[in-house]
């Protein structure tokens, strides 16, 4: 119930995060990026269902946002 109410990004999710969470991360905005479903590429590849996931509407247009919010506050925390 309590992360309904929070903002959706990726910090979110603090209290499973390694950043202590009285810490301020480093963020550029992480937050959730959509499933699309992709009926006509599935069938050429002969699958029921197909959905991509749409990375691009992350601020760096890459999954590896998410990762490096959490690696460069946690360094920044440490020092």
């Amino acid at each position: 119930a309590d992360l309904v109410g929070r903002p959706p990004t990726l910090w979110r999710y603090r209290e499973l995060l390694p950043l202590p969470t009285d810490v301020e991360p480093v963020t550029l905005g992480e937050g959730m990026t959509p499933l699309l479903p992709c009926p006509r590429l599935g069938r050429q590849l002969g699958l029921d269902r197909l959905w991509v996931k749409d990375e691009s509407q992350l601020p760096t247009g890459a999954f590896k946002s998410r990762g490096m919010t959490a690696a460069v506050s946690l360094a920044k925390w440490l020092g």
